[in-house]
């Protein structure tokens, strides 16, 4: 699976490393909100502190987009107030495996192309897995062992395979109105747990214990809205279903053409129909990629990233085109500019327009500020980490998209290389563009 992308969701951080010709003494800078900026095999140390917070995914060695400082209370590292860690970043994972730890939480996750963990050496791959179904009932207590929380998908969990069943716990701040769940009683296996298992009636309340099982792929989905969920049809196969009933209720059969009648039938209110909607939001992704520009005389450039992804319980989802440029080389890739093309799927601006309309705020948890100002003639906002050293500029377009040329100062690259590359960006062609 490629790599989790969120571009929008996020200011990107930038890293401060300890040279060697620091003193000892010297306080260790805040560390970053994720490790996406580092090379495999960086080491940093950094100070986290109180509070914090994130989604995370992994246990001991988790995904590079994994928020640090949360890692680092759920790795047992440093309390929940805060403190100095060391962090070490290793290359890919094929697997994560979630758990409960020092009063975190983590989600499963399949392959990933970067990883983190602390201390000198970076742990195996694989060394916890997500936590198993309850045990039986203990001979010490008389109770059974709790059981864990609902990954949002059965992929993200070891028991995806048909015959294959997983209990677990519905989170009660879960909000069951986002991620789309496709079929009627036996859905897709890449609807969300929960929201599959309130349409079933399996879940009257939030943080309800379910069952799920794993079934073979259906060639067809029926959508319906049942228990204030609305499911989605869908006419393509899928590798893999689940159900919350065994066996497995029937695939939904073909519909059979409609006998003549003379009596009126009531209307029956229409489920949306069509292909999984992510292959539509795939292809508006790379209309973006285009417009992504070239590179500056004596810069480098990546590829240009087009990727799409559903709203989730953790993440608002977001279809992106992104591309990096590099000055020079830097092991932990500070010397970079970005450019992002970016919303959400259901064409909506990303998080990032409450920083835009509402002054209070402007201001984000982890000390990111914002200002409102005019960049050609054009509004805009830009955005600076709390320790300084490189900001984003953020362009809103009249289609609700995000236009981002974000920096860091180091390596070399200043600002004004961002203002450079602001001058390749053609706004008003993207602004043309069909973004829903």
């Amino acid at each position: 699976m490629s790599a989790k992308f969120r571009f929008g969701s996020v200011v990107i951080a930038f890293l401060v490393l300890l040279w060697p010709g620091l003193s000892l003494a010297q306080a260790p800078a805040a560390c970053p909100a994720d490790a996406t900026a580092l090379a495999d095999g960086a080491k940093l140390s950094c100070a986290c502190a109180a509070g914090a917070s994130g989604g995370v995914y992994g246990s001991d060695r988790y995904t590079a987009d994994s928020a640090i400082c949360t890692a680092a209370v759920h790795a047992g590292k440093i309390p929940a107030s805060g403190g100095a860690i060391d962090v070490v970043v290793g290359g890919a994972c094929p697997e994560f495996g979630g758990s409960t730890r020092n009063g975190v939480t983590t989600s499963g996750w399949s392959s990933y192309d970067k990883s983190f963990g602390f201390g000198a050496t970076i742990p195996a791959c694989g060394s916890a897995t997500v936590a198993a179904a309850p045990a039986p009932a203990t001979a010490a207590t008389g109770a059974p062992a709790a059981a864990p929380l609902c990954p949002s998908f059965i992929t993200q969990s070891d028991k995806n395979k048909p015959g294959e069943s997983l209990t677990c716990v519905c989170d009660k701040a879960l909000d069951l109105q986002v991620g789309a769940a496709y079929g009627v009683d036996r859905y897709s296996n890449d609807s969300p747990i929960c929201v599959a298992a309130r349409h079933a009636g399996k879940l009257p309340e939030p943080g309800g214990t379910v069952t799920v099982y794993a079934a073979e792929g259906c060639g067809k989905f029926e959508g319906s809205a049942r228990n204030g969920i609305t499911t989605r049809s869908w006419g393509s196969s899928v590798p893999g279903t689940i159900a919350f009933a065994m066996p497995a209720p029937a695939c939904a059969a073909p519909p059979a053409a409609a006998a003549p009648s003379t009596t009126a039938a009531a209307p029956r209110p229409a489920a949306p129909a069509g292909p999984n909607p992510r292959i539509a939001w795939e292809a508006r992704a790379k209309t973006y990629a285009p417009f992504l520009p070239e590179p500056l005389q004596g810069w480098k450039a990546g590829d240009r990233k087009s990727e799409a992804s559903p709203p989730s319980p953790f993440d608002e989802g977001i279809v992106s085109a992104s591309r990096y440029y590099e000055l020079g080389f830097d092991p932990v890739n500070r010397n970079r500019v970005q450019i992002g093309i970016y919303n959400k799927p259901d064409g909506s601006p990303s998080s990032a327009i409450q920083a835009w309309r509402d002054p209070a705020k402007r201001k984000w948890d982890d000390g990111t500020t914002f200002t409102m100002t005019k960049i050609d003639g054009r509004d805009a906002m830009e955005g600076k980490p709390a320790a300084g050293g490189g900001g984003t500029i953020y362009f809103l377009l009249k289609n609700n998209l995000f236009v981002t040329v974000s920096w860091a100062e180091y390596g070399g690259v200043t600002r004004a290389h961002a203002e450079q590359y602001l001058k390749k960006i053609d706004l008003a062609k993207i602004e043309a563009l069909v973004a829903k």
